[in-house]
């Protein structure tokens, strides 16, 4: 063979490797910008608007008619909440979390922290001024590292009698109306750590990747190890996604304790999903080392899943399902010596 043939063969195949690599340069381009544009990875209604780098968004104060026909009032601190009397007259129970504490697709009577009021006040509905307030500072989409803002900003300047965390599988992950997990909700991120998460979170192609090898979270691996896999670092307890998870509940129970607030984690079930399963062992064993009373609400919730499911998304709790868990979670509260009594200590 000639040195020019050679030199001929050489430059088509390098020809051949640089247009192959346009070519897929173009498409996961083109791939990215159709991503963007359809607002992929967005959630309607949240944008970011927030001069706070960790709530990132909140709602405006105000009443408001919702897509499903619910009237509600966002108060003062932007919550789906009455307004709040800077006088505390009666004991305060406050329910931080995200959309299954705020009630997605209910109206705000029947998200669980009104049906736990209600079920407090039994007896005491004709009184003018019934001894227990459950205040409710759920909100669409936040995670723990934004709930522990929420309890930082808002929930200790009004003085609680007791303090509850809404705690779902998702919480440890993180979407685009989070804030980063590097540098606000973890602060000993390694180099890897940051790499992983720009690249899952800068990209629209990098949050599908993400989100389309889920399953190996819930693979064959079971137990408080969490997932294997070439994204397991991501979601098992020791990946950022859960640290920064761990590190935002443990301050919570910090800003807690140091307030003399007593508090409990109530876990949420995820719908159809196999129970026990390594998350709920995850989330239990954080919270016994932390020495934090919790609740698996997956018993208050029997049979049919459907029965206490919305049907819109199939996840989120009814009404049914709400009221089963408010009773679920005053049965616990009083099991742990954690109901709040009329005077504001512990009946």
């Amino acid at each position: 063979m000639s040195l020019r043939r050679a030199t001929g063969g050489l430059r088509g195949v390098r020809t051949g490797l640089l247009l192959a690599l346009g070519s897929t340069l173009v498409a996961l381009l083109g791939a990215e910008a159709a991503l963007r544009a359809s607002d992929y990875g967005q959630m309607r209604g949240i944008e970011p608007n927030s001069d706070d780098p960790i709530l990132v968004y909140t709602q405006e104060p105000g009443d408001r008619q919702t897509p499903a026909g619910h009237r509600e009032h966002f108060n003062g601190y932007g919550f789906r909440e009455r307004e709040i009397s800077p006088f505390k007259t009666r004991t305060r129970v406050v329910a931080v979390g995200d959309s299954f504490t705020y009630g997605l697709e209910v109206g705000p009577e029947d998200a669980w922290p009104a049906h736990l009021e209600r079920r407090l006040n039994a007896g005491h509905e004709a009184d003018r001024q019934p001894p227990h307030e459950v205040f409710n500072f759920g909100m669409l989409g936040y995670n723990t590292c934004q709930e522990d803002r929420v309890v930082e900003r808002f929930v200790l300047d009004l003085d609680p009698d007791l303090l509850l965390l809404g705690w779902y599988a998702n919480d440890p992950e993180r979407v685009t109306w989070n804030p980063p997990i590097c540098g606000h909700c973890l602060t000993d991120c390694s180099l890897a750590d940051r790499a992983a998460e720009a690249l899952t979170h800068r990209t629209r192609l990098g949050l599908a990747a993400a989100k389309g090898v889920r399953g190996l979270r819930d693979g064959a691996v079971g137990g408080a190890e969490g997932p294997s896999g070439p994204w397991g670092y991501l979601y098992r307890p020791q990946g950022i996604y859960w640290r920064g998870m761990a590190a935002s509940l443990t301050r919570i129970v910090e800003r807690a304790r140091a307030a003399s607030v007593p508090m409990a984690v109530v876990v949420f079930p995820e719908a159809f999903a196999r129970s026990p399963n390594w998350r709920t062992d995850a989330i239990g064993a954080l919270c016994d080392d932390l020495g934090v009373p919790w609740i698996d609400l997956r018993p208050a919730l029997p049979g049919d899943e459907l029965q206490w499911r919305v049907p819109k998304d199939r996840s989120h709790l009814n009404a049914a399902g709400a009221a089963a868990s408010a009773a679920a979670i005053e049965g616990f509260l009083a099991r742990e010596g954690l109901l709040p009594g009329a005077d504001g200590g512990a009946l």
